[in-house]
């Protein structure tokens, strides 16, 4: 199959995707201002994800986005998929998945990296909801009838001579006028009944349309005013609202696939810092292929795992970059000067294959106050060394509950 015939097609089809909005944080706690949830899949690719958004409007975009991806990855794959000569179409899917492998690779040598680029403190303004109503509109009435035209008996030859036709012929087209007319004003009290039909149906949608306008700027009414004491609350420095704040700073750090990332959220009043408990990937969790290559025997593409050794060291890249980024969005995120330092724990749930039980234990915990790190050139350090330095704080906060 043509490859721009796969691409019409694939480009062409129709998602339905359904908004959730979720008020609770992952604590169980009721948020001020709810956060917007979409699941979407693609069934050609086996994947699904779970986009999250602060507005309508944001998720539509994500989705988008990711569904814009998703087919690129399902085009190049029914490429070849399409292809006739199976050596190419073997050697067609090697490169497809040997460029895959190494693109997710080098997003993950970048987790630290992409944050950088982004603004995490949160938009107010775009946060609020400033969407319009829908005018209201409704179907046209009924077009009035026009009048039909009258159409007599033919005048009988001769009649002049034959009066009693005539006056039969006179009679025929007295009928036929009263006939007509009487046509036309049942047709004209058809069309008044109709309109008047119409003319109620639309009264009722007009009072279902405003009383729709009422409760829709209502709500949002409520919206804007939860989110303006939501902004009061967090920048008076109330420890609630800065746990939420910081939890839906977190919520929106966009990682990429397969990696998924839990965390919950405390602050210190105290000491001014917060804590933040991140569940991390285990090993069997991340990436551990290189590469793919081409095995002519069989037409097969055969992954090229990482060793040991890269892909431990793989792991521990993702976690040290994961620990300094969320950090550093604790910080940008977090504008007012309540927040004064931030402590991060890493924990890993994973197999004990001597037992057959999961265990979680914490792998990484760093400290700092806010002007130490925001010293740091994040763009320059190596993340292994950067959580090295910011370990070495974590036994001198123990004012702040770790």
């Amino acid at each position: 199959m043509h490859e721009q015939i796969i691409r019409n097609e694939v480009e062409s089809r129709q998602y339905e995707i359904d908004i959730a909005t979720d008020w609770y944080t992952p604590a169980g706690n009721r948020r001020s201002a709810p956060i917007y949830v979409a699941f979407i899949a693609n069934e050609y690719l086996g994947k699904e994800r779970e986009i999250k958004g602060k507005t309508p409007s944001e998720i539509d975009f994500k989705v988008k986005e990711c569904i814009a991806k998703w087919n690129e990855q399902e085009i190049r794959k029914r490429v070849a998929a399409a292809k006739k000569d199976a050596k190419e179409q073997a050697q067609a899917e090697t490169a497809r998945l040997d460029q895959e492998a190494k693109s997710t690779l080098a997003e993950m040598a970048k987790i630290l990296e992409a944050t950088l680029l982004i603004d995490d403190k949160i938009d107010w303004e775009a946060e609020r909801d400033t969407r319009e109503h829908p005018p209201f509109s409704f179907r046209p009435p009924p077009p009035q009838p026009r009048p039909a035209e009258l159409v007599l008996p033919p005048m009988p030859g001769l009649t002049w001579l034959l009066r009693g036709r005539k006056r039969r012929w006179e009679a025929a087209c007295e009928e036929a006028q009263r006939a007509h007319a009487q046509e036309e004003e049942n047709k004209q009290a058809r069309w008044r009944e109709s309109v008047a039909t119409h003319n109620e149906s639309k009264t009722l949608a007009e009072r279902k349309h405003e009383e729709k306008r009422k409760k829709f700027i209502a709500e949002q009414e409520k919206f804007n005013l939860a989110l303006n004491e939501f902004r009061q609350r967090f920048e008076a420095g109330h420890v609630e609202a800065i746990k939420e704040y910081c939890s839906r700073v977190l919520e929106r750090s966009q990682y990429p696939e397969p990696l998924t990332i839990g965390h919950e959220v405390e602050f210190d009043a105290e000491s001014k810092y917060v804590v933040v408990n991140l569940e991390l990937p285990s090993q069997d969790r991340v990436p551990s292929v290189g590469g793919y290559k081409f095995v002519s025997k069989g037409n097969r593409s055969d992954p090229i795992p990482l060793k040991t050794k890269e892909a431990v060291a793989l792991h521990n890249s993702i976690l040290d970059q994961i620990i300094v980024r969320t950090m550093h969005e604790v910080f940008e995120g977090c504008y007012i000067d309540s927040v004064a330092g931030a402590i991060v724990n890493g924990w890993v749930t994973s197999l004990n294959k001597a037992t057959g039980q999961d265990e979680r234990k914490q792998v990484r915990c760093i400290a700092s106050d806010r002007a130490t790190f925001e010293a740091f050139d994040l763009s320059r350090v190596e993340p292994a060394a950067c959580v090295a330095k910011l370990s070495e704080n974590v036994g001198q906060m123990s004012g702040a509950a770790r």
